[in-house]
This record gives structure tokens, C-alpha cells and sequence, in this order.
């Protein structure tokens, strides 16, 4: 995430109509996406929209489609409208219940909140993927980072001057060393605590689905390990994390190769 900065609105004439009454603020801002918070002043009925820059097209498009496909399988949010203009596609958002699971890291500890997080991994990745439109297959993977990597797109938190990183490098790494076989399941693509609405110590909402659909557990599962290093501020914890998830989730014997190789993936996306 990059630093937060107040951000004026100009949305679409049919937007504003449905927004008329609210009143908003900035809440986050990324790489392709900002997020706006909208209350309404009178019925207090809260909304989210979240303004794509026109680059991220895919990402808009897919997020959609993705809600569409887990409506009533998951606890994901409605969809109220999608428009777009010439410089964003905007896709205005149901409010979910729940508190986002990094901001109650003082009050859950962290083996209790990887346990939660754990189920419901289990849970998300039971969705059923026969049949599925959407596509999150290293192959599919390796298109996007391709195109990141031509438009100079790559996350700048792993490839700038002070990481001296090479991309070139690593994307040919990806291509060369790609697994034979891939453990298909319903992925959330970005498994971090943000993304988990909390009640009660049980998630009731999921969010920022733009990378989910079919693909490889191990996504999810080095992803997860990196969140918990992340918020509970200890880099040193990654291969415990990773053996307390493969625990829990009943990965008798894991493929050590392979989580490196999407920790790799998760970096470059």
C-alpha cells in the first residue's frame, strides 16, 4: 500500500444518483485500486466503492464475475453497481459485517487467529472449481506478471534500488521451474488478515477477491504465513507459521520446493 492521501470523487452521473446523501472519505489506497468509505448521513446505510484505474480493467471485470460466483457460498458482499469512465471503473460495494482480522491482533493471539484463518482457508478452498470460469493457474499467473513486467507495473515494495532485485531474472526462475502438477482449489489469491472480516472470532466476510479463483493451495498457504509474520511483527516465524498451517490443514508431508516457489509468485504479484 502506498501512503494515504486525501482523494477528490468525480464519479459517473449514474454513480453520483445513487450516492446522493452520502457522505465519504478515503480509506485505502494501493497499486490499482483506491477505496472510499460512503455514509449515508440520514439512514446511516454504509457503502464501499472501490475505483479502479483504467489499467487494471482485468482486475475490475474479475472482481465482479468473482463476486457472482461465490454468492451463497461464502460470505461475500453484494455488488449495488458497476460503471466506468475515461480514467476508472468504479464497482460500489454492500457494506460487510465485521472487523478486519489485523486490527484485533492485540485481543486474538496469534496461534488462536491462525487457527480461524486456517479454517477457513479449508473452507474457501472446498468451493467447488469444476466448471469454473475463472482462472488463477500458474500459466494464467505467469501472463500477468508478464504483462506487469513489459508495462514496468511490478510491485515496488520488491523491485527497486535498494533490493537491487531482477525481475527478468526471477519471471525466467517462474517459467523454467514451473510445478508439474498443480493442487487445484477455489483460491483467495490475496490470503491476508485485512481480506477477513471478524465477529466473534469467526469470519463473516471476505474481501478483495480480484485474485481468486482456481489455482494451487500452496498460493494461499505461503501467503498466509507471510500475513502473520507481517502483523504480529515477527519475520523470524515464517517456517513456523508454514508447519502450524500444513498441521492444521492435514498436509501430512508438504512440498517445501513448491511453497518457495509461490513465495516467489506472491512477490511478484
Amino acid at each position: 500500500m502506498t501512503q494515504l492521501r486525501h482523494k477528490r470523487l468525480r464519479p459517473p452521473a449514474e454513480l453520483k444518483a445513487l450516492l446522493t446523501g452520502y457522505r465519504y472519505r478515503h480509506v485505502w489506497q494501493g497499486y490499482v485500486t483506491d477505496v472510499f468509505r460512503f455514509e449515508n448521513t440520514n439512514s446511516r446505510t454504509v457503502l464501499y466503492l472501490k475505483r479502479y484505474r483504467r489499467r487494471s480493467w482485468q482486475n475490475a471485470v474479475k472482481e465482479k464475475q468473482v463476486l457472482a460466483c461465490l454468492k451463497g457460498k461464502l460470505p461475500v458482499t453484494e455488488v449495488v453497481a458497476f460503471c466506468s469512465d475515461r480514467c476508472y471503473h468504479y464497482l460500489l460495494l454492500q457494506e460487510l459485517e465485521g472487523v478486519p482480522a489485523h486490527k484485533l491482533i492485540i485481543q486474538i493471539p496469534a496461534e488462536q487467529m491462525l487457527k480461524i484463518m486456517v479454517e477457513t482457508m479449508l473452507w474457501m478452498h472446498s468451493v467447488p472449481v469444476e466448471n469454473c470460469p475463472l482462472d488463477e493457474s500458474m500459466p494464467a499467473k505467469l501472463v500477468r506478471i508478464r504483462f506487469l513486467l513489459d508495462k514496468g507495473w511490478l510491485r515496488k515494495d520488491t523491485y527497486n534500488a535498494r533490493t537491487r532485485r531482477n525481475a527478468e531474472h526471477d519471471y525466467q526462475f517462474l517459467c523454467e521451474q514451473i510445478p508439474d502438477q498443480e493442487e487445484m482449489v477455489f483460491t483467495h489469491g490475496d490470503f491476508c488478515l485485512p481480506n477477513f472480516l471478524l465477529t466473534d472470532r469467526r469470519v463473516t466476510g471476505i474481501v478483495d477477491l480480484a485474485d481468486a479463483g482456481p489455482g494451487d493451495r500452496y498460493m494461499d498457504i505461503c501467503t498466509l504465513a507471510n500475513t502473520m509474520c507481517y502483523n504480529y511483527k515477527q519475520p523470524h516465524k515464517f517456517i513456523h507459521y508454514c508447519q502450524s498451517i500444513f498441521e492444521l490443514y492435514g498436509i501430512a508431508d508438504p512440498d517445501w520446493d513448491k511453497l518457495k516457489y509461490y513465495q516467489l509468485v506472491n512477490e511478484m504479484l
